[in-house]
């Protein structure tokens, strides 16, 4: 199907709907029966200074923003209008392979595009229920992993199919007082350990009071956030699941992830890193 134009006023209105029906979508336990209650309420999870605005992103950069109904709905307004959307252009990452997952993501990507612009043909005549009707049906169609591909989920050996974790959740989490003695938090500590071993300045400074460690950590955290190109959860066998992000380079930030926790930053990757202490 060719484009279908749709002025600024007209593309408000979608995303707003779209978020309309797909929180109905998630409300009833009849649709998406592969996640859980709790994963859904997951997915509407936002803080109060969330953006309601859509967030059409031209490349694949950046953990996704606001409530991760949001992003659904961004990319659900792309494929209605363009029959793209950005996951079908996943940066490659160093040392860090896919193998041929890439192609499957294309697939799945196409599998829905063509049910959505049919949607969208007939989205003024249609009555509410029968947009959540097309939107499970979407959802269905995807599954699982097809919903973890439109949240920039990547997938590699090791990798378990949950959920990513609000934005607002991990900046709480790194927030976390190292010791409640202190008011040291948890990320302004662990930036004072990278810096020690790094004579590339990447990390930038960890000296002065603990204040300011801390906003230099929550900084690059959110630096790591804005830039992120990889985002995966991966499990080793009896081990909690991990949350990883990072961004170009390499450099990145892990979290446990249930229960949260701020687990450290992370350096690129290094062959035998561990031979010179990981300095580089």
């Amino acid at each position: 199907m060719t484009d279908i134009f749709l002025t600024e006023k007209q593309t408000q209105r979608l995303f707003k709907e779209l978020l309309q029906h797909l929180a109905l979508v998630f409300s009833c336990s009849r649709h998406v029966t592969y996640l859980s209650t709790a994963e859904k309420r997951l997915l509407l999870d936002g803080d109060e200074t969330s953006d309601s605005r859509p967030v059409f992103k031209q490349k694949l950069l950046g953990y996704p923003e606001g409530p991760l109904i949001h992003q659904i709905a961004s990319y659900f307004v792309l494929l209605m209008t363009t029959g793209h959307c950005p996951i079908e252009h996943t940066p490659p990452l160093i040392t860090f392979d896919e193998k041929n997952y890439h192609d499957q993501r294309i697939a799945t990507v196409k599998l829905v595009q063509e049910q959505l612009q049919g949607g969208l043909t007939l989205w003024e005549h249609w009555r509410v229920q029968q947009k959540v009707q097309m939107l499970a049906g979407v959802f269905k169609r995807l599954r699982r992993r097809g919903l973890l591909d439109l949240l920039q989920l990547r997938r590699t050996v090791g990798s378990v199919d949950r959920l990513p974790i609000p934005r607002h959740l991990l900046i709480r989490a790194c927030e976390e007082l190292n010791d409640p003695s202190s008011p040291l938090t948890v990320c302004g500590r662990a930036l004072t350990k990278h810096t020690a071993r790094d004579s590339t300045g990447w990390w930038g400074p960890a000296t002065g009071s603990d204040e300011a460690k801390n906003e230099n950590g929550i900084r690059k955290v959110k630096e790591i956030l804005d830039n992120a190109v990889w985002i995966n959860i991966h499990q080793l066998p009896g081990a909690v699941a991990n949350l990883e992000i990072r961004i170009g380079d390499g450099h990145g930030v892990r979290f446990d992830y249930d229960p949260l926790r701020f687990r450290g930053f992370v350096e690129p990757h290094q062959t035998e890193g561990w031979l010179n202490r990981y300095k580089h």
